[in-house]
């Protein structure tokens, strides 16, 4: 799974992050990411999940992040209701 995560992070990931893998990739023959370029690369991975995973949900069916969910409560509070 981790041999993957350099492919994922360079096809998802923030430019910056893949042109960093590339780099490393020309340099070392092999991508040696930092401890910050890993967490990168993961959340990159965790990105594309979430992108697929919500593509084949259902459309009535939603998922609401629990910052979402303070965000509408502190609105409703606000305006009342």
């Amino acid at each position: 799974m981790l041999d993957g995560l350099p492919k994922v992070a360079i096809e998802h990931g923030l430019p910056a992050l893949a042109e960093q893998l590339r780099a490393s990739i020309k340099k070392h023959g092999e991508p040696k990411p930092t401890a910050v370029t890993f967490r990168r690369m993961t959340e990159a991975a965790k990105q594309r999940h979430w992108r697929q995973h919500l593509r084949s949900e259902p459309r009535d069916r939603t998922l609401v992040s629990t910052a979402d969910r303070v965000t509408l409560k502190v609105r409703r509070d606000l305006d009342g209701g």
